[in-house]
Parts: structure tokens; C-alpha cells; sequence
């Protein structure tokens, strides 16, 4: 790994929608085992109930207990499109009452308004103007740093089109309600051609801003072992540490995901067998570990 390591963690991603909360404890114990000091969450807002917190809230505080970065990002509902053209009003202000409950009920340091506008978010409501995901993101952090000023309001650009370097601007603008910014770096239908590509914009992005910049994160790094083979996500993940290590502003990567959810992209297939992909962070560890001793 470069000597030059921005990361502060490597941290386990926890996709917890309602229906799976079964799966958090074998996604706790890879977490354990990979001894990452950063654990994300992404809820769908059907697991956004007041009951489901609770649930949740005991593992958020068993890790806060331990010292662990606790990241949540809000992820969108199963009928997200049939909700958001009956009213898109209406749809955001649900939203926005979720972001309400998970800041007071589990107090993350790092809270993610929306998870990737422009590809989940454009694949979920449709693609939407930057000024409405400003606007919502806006509102979100106001409910999140009224609750609680420690809460760390984050955003990732995921697409590298031109409404995602609008976002992305504004959000690591200073005066902006945003406190960290971030990207997500998965591969592309051609692999590693389109990865590359988006390092390279993360990093054009990134050097405009040399002055006092805003605290970056990968909120998502990985792969497709199914559709690209287990080398393949484990060489993604790699290329991405390896880049991330380079790059000062950035503080911590998400590793993406424990196991195999709603696409096949899990460290842990589902049959609990771990993937190449954990070699490949165990080495990173190691890597980084070495770095801050020498």
C-alpha cells in the first residue's frame, strides 16, 4: 500500500432491510473477524419503522461501545417510482421523517441522506435535477444536526456525469450543509475501464478544492463475482485501496457488501462461503497497518 494512506477504516457494509435483520449477526461476525473499525448500514425505509430501529439500535450500540465509526445511509423503498409519481412532495417528506427517526434513534456518526442519487437514486425515482437532491439534502442535515451536531452529513457521486459533478460541487463547497463527501467506485459493464475512469474524476474533483478540503470516504467499493468472477471483484477492490491510499482527503473506505443481497456483490456468498474479496482486505490491513507504525 502507498505510503501516503488517507484511509482511516476499512469498514464492512450491512444492507439490514426489515426482512433480513436474521442475516445482521453473520455480517457482525465477518465484520468481527476482518477487525474493521467501521461499520455501514444501509436501511430501506421499510426498516425505517420506530420497531425495526430498536432492533437495530442494540447492534449500533454494541459497536459504539466498541470504539466502531457507525455510518447509515437511507436507501429507497421497494414502489419507490409508483410513490414518487403520485407525489413527489409527498414521497420526500417521508423521507425526510425517516431521516428524522434513524438520527434520533441510532445517532450516526456519519449519516447518508440518500445512497448514490444518481444511479440507485436514478434507478429508484427516476434521474432528478441536482437542485432537488440539493434541496432534499439540504433538509436532511438540518434535521440531523438540530438532533445531534455530531452527526456528519455525507453524500457520494457515483455516475461522474455532469448532475453528479453539480452535486458533488456543491456539496464539498464550504458553507454547504454537507460534511463529508465521498464516491462510489464499483466496476462497470466493461470491468475495470470504466473504474479507472472514475478515479481519475474523483481525483480531477478532488484537486479542486486544495484548500481546507472537506473530509472524503468510498462509501462503496467492490465487485460482481458472479458476473465478473471472484478474481475480479477482489482485483477491483485492490485497485480502489490502492488508489484511495494515494489520495489524502480520503479517510475511510466501505467495503461493499457482506453478503449477497439484492445484487450478488457479497464478501460471503449465500451460502456463508467467504470470497477471494477477504484475502484482499485482510492484505490491505496489514498494508496500512505497516504504514502507520513506520
Amino acid at each position: 500500500m502507498a505510503r501516503r494512506a488517507g484511509l482511516h477504516a476499512i469498514a464492512a457494509h450491512l444492507h439490514i432491510p426489515e426482512e433480513r435483520l436474521a442475516q445482521r449477526e453473520r455480517d457482525i461476525a465477518l465484520a468481527d473477524s476482518l477487525q474493521v473499525n467501521a461499520v455501514s448500514m444501509v436501511i430501506d425505509p421499510e426498516g425505517a419503522s420506530l420497531s425495526a430501529l430498536d432492533s437495530i439500535a442494540r447492534t449500533v450500540e454494541e459497536r459504539r461501545g466498541d470504539s466502531t465509526l457507525i455510518i447509515i445511509s437511507l436507501g429507497y423503498p421497494s414502489d419507490a417510482a409508483r410513490q414518487f409519481r403520485a407525489s413527489p412532495a409527498e414521497y420526500t417528506r417521508k423521507r425526510i421523517a425517516d431521516i428524522d427517526r434513524i438520527s434520533r434513534r441510532l445517532r450516526p456518526d456519519i449519516l447518508v441522506p440518500a445512497v448514490d442519487p444518481y444511479s440507485d437514486g436514478a434507478r429508484a425515482i427516476g434521474t432528478q435535477p441536482p437542485e432537488y437532491w440539493i434541496d432534499y439534502i439540504t433538509r436532511a442535515a438540518r434535521i440531523a444536526h438540530y438532533v445531534n451536531r455530531r452527526i456528519r452529513v455525507g453524500i457520494a457521486a457515483s455516475s461522474y456525469g455532469s448532475r453528479d459533478s453539480t452535486l458533488y460541487f456543491w456539496a464539498a463547497k464550504r458553507g454547504s450543509p454537507v460534511d463529508v463527501v465521498g464516491f462510489s467506485m464499483m466496476p462497470g459493464f466493461d470491468g475495470a475501464t470504466s473504474l479507472d475512469t472514475h478515479m481519475r474524476i474523483a481525483t480531477r474533483w478532488m484537486h479542486a478544492f486544495p484548500d481546507r478540503p472537506k473530509p472524503h470516504w468510498i462509501f462503496s467499493a467492490g465487485g460482481y463475482p458472479v458476473a465478473h468472477g471472484e478474481e475480479s471483484q477482489a482485483l477491483a477492490l485492490w485497485g480502489v485501496l490502492a488508489w484511495a491510499t494515494t489520495q489524502p482527503q480520503i479517510k475511510g473506505l466501505v467495503v461493499t457488501e457482506a453478503g449477497d443481497y439484492n445484487v450478488l456483490r457479497g464478501l460471503r456468498n449465500a451460502g456463508g462461503k467467504y470470497r477471494s474479496a477477504v484475502g484482499a482486505i485482510m492484505r490491505a490491513e496489514r498494508g496500512l497497518t505497516e504504514t502507520v507504525t513506520q
